[in-house]
């Protein structure tokens, strides 16, 4: 019997090779790669439930999207099938910000060298766009990345390539919105750069539906002085694996990384963190917050590693997780690897059930079970929504993180 893995590889390069979009010698090493299985450790609690042997790549330009009505307030640049459509969003770039559906030749190398990170790179050429803050600038508004799919008969693979370079002494903020209902894989992958005294926030919003599978591989370099803080909420309804990597390059360079789960049904959600310290007086922070519900399932493996060089290193990282379910489950994997011998590191994770002090107290007030349970996930889940520091971001996702928590507690 054949290996499903195989024959969704064999039609991905079909499809590649089709669209004419990649040379043979880098399909090669593609051919030497396998989908994950639970042998890999990196993809033990992970598998994706592909629902097709064969996903179609589609070779036709999309028709412009209907794009969402709900949507924060920011510069909007709208993907469909993984394709930018300039017609569809915000016409008037602020100086500073410059894109160009290009993408330059990978600069970020990836912690993992698997199979989703060489499909996206072969076909970045068709599917890339290159996105430029000038030295200095200043992009008050966020740039908003809003990805949609159409609901096609075919099983859609996706795969967008989002490349920015933040220059010297510039500053800018990114919010990243998935949403959509079908059966698509969307493989995606953001390599930023983040240049000398540069500030740079990402946050992704992921909303997707039950059968549908999103990779997001985002890596970020920060350089001298760098600031970069990212965050994720994910409430989607199917499989979610998040692979994050930060490079510190430079003296003075700063990553916070913050992420809110919440699990419903039979979801699945995998934050993979990497955090390299390679210079010294350098720092980072990572705190995760998961709640799930159902039959939902959670995984936090963050490794922060220090290199020989990197003195000075203050590296923080915490995982905390509530579970509404009995049926509902989390997997947690911190790690600390440190050549250096004068640092602060810490890592420590949670797994545990709602209080039942704190629900006595809240019922002795006169609330029901299901707004004192309400009440507390939302305060646990408060702590994450606060960073976002756009105030049109936060209301966006707090107001759908608050629904989603409602129907959380009120099913339980």
């Amino acid at each position: 019997m054949s290996n499903p893995g195989n024959l969704l590889k064999t039609g991905l390069l079909d499809s590649i090779r089709s669209g004419g979009w990649a040379e043979e010698n880098s399909l090669a090493a593609i051919e030497n790669l396998s989908f994950p299985s639970r042998k890999q450790e990196e993809w033990k609690y992970s598998l994706p439930p592909f629902a097709a042997e064969s996903y179609k790549i589609s070779t036709e330009n999309p028709a412009s999207a209907a794009v969402p009505g709900n949507l924060p307030d920011g510069i909007h640049l709208i993907f469909s099938e993984g394709r930018w459509l300039p017609e569809a969003g915000t016409k008037q770039l602020p100086e500073g910000l410059e894109i160009t559906a290009s993408r330059k030749p990978a600069s970020v190398k990836p912690y993992e060298d698997n199979i989703f990170s060489r499909l996206n790179e072969a076909t970045a050429a068709a599917f890339g766009i290159h996105i430029r803050i000038a030295k200095n600038a200043r992009i008050e508004q966020p740039v908003l990345l809003i990805h949609l799919s159409a609901n096609s008969a075919d099983a859609q693979w996706i795969q967008p390539t989002i490349c920015v370079e933040a220059e010297e002494g510039s500053s800018a903020g990114f919010a990243e919105i998935h949403q959509g209902n079908n059966t698509s894989v969307m493989n995606i992958v953001n390599e930023i750069r983040i240049g000398k005294d540069a500030q740079l926030n990402w946050f992704h919003f992921q909303n997707t539906g039950g059968k549908s599978i999103l990779v997001n591989q985002t890596r970020a370099a920060l350089e001298t002085n760098a600031q970069f803080r990212h965050l994720v909420v994910s409430q989607s309804a199917g499989f979610v694996r998040n692979n994050l990597d930060i490079h510190i390059h430079g003296k003075g360079a700063h990553a916070d990384l913050f992420g809110l789960s919440l699990g419903i049904e039979k979801s699945h959600c995998d934050h993979h963190s990497f955090v390299h310290h390679a210079e010294e007086n350098s720092s980072s922070r990572q705190l995760y917050k998961g709640i799930y519900s159902g039959k939902s399932t959670g995984v936090f493996n963050g490794k922060i590693l220090v290199d020989q060089i990197a003195q000075k290193t203050n590296a923080y990282q915490s995982g905390r997780n509530i579970l509404l379910s009995p049926d509902a489950r989390v997997f947690a994997k911190p790690q600390l690897e440190i050549f250096a011998d004068d640092v602060k590191c810490s890592h420590g994770a949670t797994i545990g059930q709602l209080e039942e002090e704190p629900l006595f107290y809240l019922r002795s007030r006169g609330l029901d079970l299901a707004t004192a349970r309400l009440l507390l996930v939302r305060a646990f889940a408060s702590e994450i929504l606060m960073e976002l520091g756009d105030e049109s971001l936060r209301e966006f996702a707090e107001n759908l993180a608050i629904a989603r928590l409602d129907e959380m507690t009120r099913s339980l």
